[in-house]
């Protein structure tokens, strides 16, 4: 085995360094590219719960559950949901009461829904943003997102309005 001399030393540490260079280039690539599809996904997401009328409830709240910020729309429904709440809504501390009621509108038990409300806490801590912590009651919730208490919609006739429109 030969002894290398300084150059080809100086050659061969600048083609590993290039290599480690590449090799983190390409895994910052796939890294983003990752997150954009799931950024995009998520945004698909919420259009599809925002527009299409022929989710269910279930499958709004399913499809919700799925976001990255789903714990943040719980802290912001427990948060709305805490305020307004009085002394004649029951036996027991307001926040115990906000829990119940917002887990029984998604579906939830008051543990899970303090569970991602902590949780929801720590990622505002650590700097997720604030756009998916809403400002509505449980109710509001409900009728607005989920659409529960809504009555079906009549069916347009072929002139784009309803018989009941007049």
């Amino acid at each position: 085995m030969t002894k290398r001399t300084p150059l080809q030393e100086y050659r061969a540490a600048l083609a590993k360094r290039d290599a480690a260079i590449e090799k983190a280039r390409k895994d910052l690539e796939t890294t983003t590219s990752i997150w954009v599809k799931r950024a995009e996904e998520e945004r698909e997401r919420i259009k599809r719960i925002e527009s299409d009328p022929s989710l269910s409830p279930e499958q709004r709240i399913a499809l919700l559950m799925s976001l990255r910020g789903w714990p943040r729309i719980v802290l912001g429904l427990y948060q709305a949901e805490l305020i307004n709440i009085t002394a004649a809504d029951g036996p027991g501390t307001p926040s115990d009461i906000a829990y119940e009621n917002v887990g029984k509108v998604v579906g939830l038990g008051p543990d899970r829904i303090k569970a991602l409300c902590n949780e929801a806490r720590r990622q505002l801590r650590e700097g997720m943003p604030t756009g998916f912590v809403v400002n509505m009651t449980a109710s509001e919730f409900e009728e607005r997102i989920l659409r529960r208490n809504r009555a079906p919609r009549a069916e347009e006739n072929g002139l784009g309005f309803r018989a009941t429109d007049f």
